[in-house]
């Protein structure tokens, strides 16, 4: 079974990348999902529904004892969870064990503590062995990466670019000239230390056609970066702000910059895959924390 507090809404990404797992599993596996939130009408949520041969079971204002009732009556052999501590959480469905085996796997990048899984599931990067005094469960490594993603189906536009292609003329509005070399952050603004940005002006100052390319998630993150880069002295018209994209251009036109940066308080775990699907190198570097490895 799978289990999302989100409801596998079209919103989260993790929704869109399960899809595609619960349509691969071989006709051996009876696949049943459990959703805490209700029906968005999206295709996504349909698709998963779609994948359910043990049914589509609806959590949405279920009290935890109930819900934990219904799923034991299901009598799994496993269940994953894929939410975590992250949106509309089931711990308290999930302490209630109503599976033999319990697995955390792709929404939440850390251990949930107690008793509540059996399994934290990661890859030999992002939780290797010598981690793993870290978590509280087991250890389940898989092939890498551990995070699933349907690209080639959920973003087609990744796979096949649009004709005529995007420019940056569209997406910069004329900020970023062709031959400029465009580094971007595609992470929102909490994820970004005084010394990650510090580190980034630097390089950009010193390349004379760098620009920096931020995503402009809500006003008071261009504010305070703005602010930011004038403080660590970021030369005139090197740092580009951009809206969020529209998601039918967005791969195409993360693919118009040549260098995705990470950030390595919290690296890119989604945006990650994106990056690396528009074809751009992400640069990373990993901590001691599972959430700063995954990029």
């Amino acid at each position: 079974g799978y289990l999302s507090g989100a409801g596998f809404q079209r919103f989260t990404t993790t929704a869109h990348f399960i899809a595609e797992v619960v349509a691969s599993h071989s006709r051996r596996v009876l696949v049943t999902c459990y959703a805490g939130r209700g029906d968005d009408g999206s295709g996504v949520r349909e698709r998963i529904r779609g994948g359910c041969g043990g049914g589509f079971r609806e959590l949405s204002g279920v009290p935890p004892h109930d819900a934990a009732a219904g799923i034991n009556s299901d009598a799994l052999h496993v269940l994953v969870d894929t939410t975590g501590y992250t949106l509309s959480p089931l711990v308290h469905v999930l302490s209630r064990r109503p599976a033999p085996v319990q697995i955390h796997w792709h929404g939440y990048p850390g251990t949930m503590g107690g008793l509540i899984t059996d399994y934290y599931a990661g890859d030999a990067v992002s939780a290797p062995p010598e981690h793993r005094a870290q978590f509280a469960e087991s250890l389940l490594v898989l092939p890498l990466p551990y995070l699933a993603n349907s690209h080639p189906v959920s973003r087609r536009e990744a796979c096949a670019p649009r004709s005529p292609p995007l420019t940056r003329g569209e997406v910069f509005s004329g900020a970023v000239a062709d031959s400029d070399v465009v580094f971007a952050i595609f992470a929102q603004a909490y994820k970004i230390t005084a010394d990650v940005f510090s580190t980034w002006v630097d390089a950009v100052n010193a390349a004379p056609r760098a620009k920096l390319w931020i995503l402009a998630h809500n006003q008071d993150s261009v504010h305070s970066i703005t602010a930011s880069a004038e403080a660590f002295g970021l030369a005139p018209g090197k740092l580009v702000f951009t809206g969020l994209i529209e998601r039918s251009k967005e791969m195409e036109a993360k693919a118009l910059a040549d260098v995705a940066l990470d950030t390595p308080l919290f690296s890119a775990h989604t945006t990650g895959v994106d990056a690396l699907w528009a074809g751009l190198p992400l640069l990373t570097y990993g901590g001691e924390a599972l959430a700063t490895r995954v990029g």
